[in-house]
């Protein structure tokens, strides 16, 4: 998964009203449903309550279908684009403190990995404005600025897939 620009206003405006109509369509997919259920196969004495779950399941799942149906459509290229980033960089959260003691041995193949980690990692919490960690993230991407110069190595976030996290 290779990084790329996005616009952030863009990006911003089109998840904010997804989340919106995500909402509204849970709600009112989940009373519907639930209404439907209740009085097809409900009993008036009973509380309903495994209906009611039952109705809001139902509506995730056809949200969830809707959703990967849609997933490579232009309006949702943004969105699709930051939720696979984030994939990705779970990946290399799962193995990062291998991938960091390989940086310090001054692995090449680490060193790009760790690259695009952080280069991901800036662009989605600068997407999403989450500011609260960046002072410590900045202090660690300082550490692996100065262990790329201390080897000399020009490192390239294009050479990154997610094959490479096998060797760690």
């Amino acid at each position: 998964m290779q990084l790329r620009d996005i616009n952030k206003i863009t990006y911003r405006a089109h998840l904010r009203y997804t989340t919106i109509v995500c909402i509204i369509m849970l709600f009112v997919g989940a009373l519907t449903t639930s209404a439907l259920l209740v009085q097809w196969l409900g009993h008036t004495s009973d509380s309903n309550f495994y209906l009611n779950v039952l109705s809001v399941a139902l509506t995730i799942t056809i949200m969830g279908s809707i959703a990967y149906n849609k997933r490579t459509h232009p309006y949702f290229s943004e969105m699709y684009y930051v939720a696979l980033v984030k994939f990705e960089l779970s990946h290399i959260n799962r193995k990062i403190k291998r991938i960091e003691k390989s940086c310090d041995i001054h692995n090449t193949v680490a060193l790009d990995v760790m690259a695009y980690y952080y280069q991901g990692t800036k662009q989605v919490w600068s997407l999403d404005d989450n500011t609260l960690a960046m002072n410590e993230f900045t202090i660690k991407e300082n550490k692996f600025i100065a262990i790329t110069q201390a080897c000399d190595y020009t490192t390239d976030v294009t050479r990154y897939h997610r094959e490479l996290l096998k060797q760690f």
